[in-house]
């Protein structure tokens, strides 16, 4: 296949590569291992949810009509000596890259970007069981990594800093999309030994159909909690939106 003013397929077929992000709409790909899932843009927007869309919501996505890439899963950088940053999906739109691709392949996107000398590599997957050796589960674990590698192609010596992005929804995508700030309150933040763990207090449970009003599913806490690690020593976290993105 000849390529086009998206991109076209690696050499050897297995990966779809587009090298124009600024796409009329995102292109979307199902990442999943069974119980978690990454519905997954071509920028590293889209959204997570554990096994169930609609009740088991861990990350927002907006879809109004057209969807948006306006949250997702987001990797700034910043060159610690000039202060300046960018990210590294190419989106939002900070600055304009160098280059720009997303590898498209089976269980995995990934995007290279290079921005004045530095080289992101980042790539998104749900670890299937055999990616631990457990070949002989049915699932793989509830979970999604993203996997980056920084490499310095300039002349000198380079300090760069990573800070990833998420906006969680937890639990219930219907009051989450209807009352976006309310639900907001009730969710419960701890950082402890390089982790970020989320909990929410306010949830309603799906079994089979909607709750009733008396229910004893509706207005409980979310039965998962959600964390956020790092290979590499945390030195900082934010999990207010408005104070990191005003």
């Amino acid at each position: 296949m000849k390529p086009t003013s998206y991109g076209n397929f690696s050499a050897d077929g297995k990966e779809y590569i587009l090298t124009n992000p600024l796409l009329a709409r995102p292109w979307m790909n199902v990442l999943s291992n069974g119980r978690w899932c990454y519905v997954a843009s071509h920028l590293g927007g889209g959204y997570s949810f554990l096994e169930n869309p609609t009740v088991g919501r861990i990350t927002r996505w907006h879809i109004d009509g057209v969807p948006r890439d306006t949250v997702g899963k987001f990797l700034y950088l910043r060159d610690e000596e000039t202060g300046e940053w960018w990210s590294a999906n190419g989106y939002p739109p900070t600055i304009r890259l160098d280059s720009w691709k997303c590898h498209i392949g089976l269980g995995y996107n990934r995007i290279v970007a290079e921005n004045k000398g530095i080289e992101s590599d980042m790539t998104y997957f749900c670890p299937m069981p055999d990616y631990y050796g457990k070949g002989d589960a049915a699932y793989g674990d509830p979970c999604m990594i993203w996997k980056i590698k920084l490499s310095n192609k300039s002349t000198k010596e380079r300090t760069i800093s990573t800070t990833s992005y998420i906006e969680l929804a937890l639990g219930n995508w219907h009051e989450d999309t209807s009352w976006r700030e309310f639900y907001h309150l009730f969710n419960r933040q701890e950082f402890k030994d390089n982790v970020l763990y989320t909990r929410s207090t306010l949830w309603v449970k799906y079994i089979g159909g909607w709750q009733a009003q008396n229910s004893d599913g509706n207005n409980i806490e979310y039965e998962n909690a959600v964390f956020m690690t790092s290979s590499e020593p945390v030195t900082g976290y934010e999990g207010d939106r408005y104070e990191f993105v005003g």
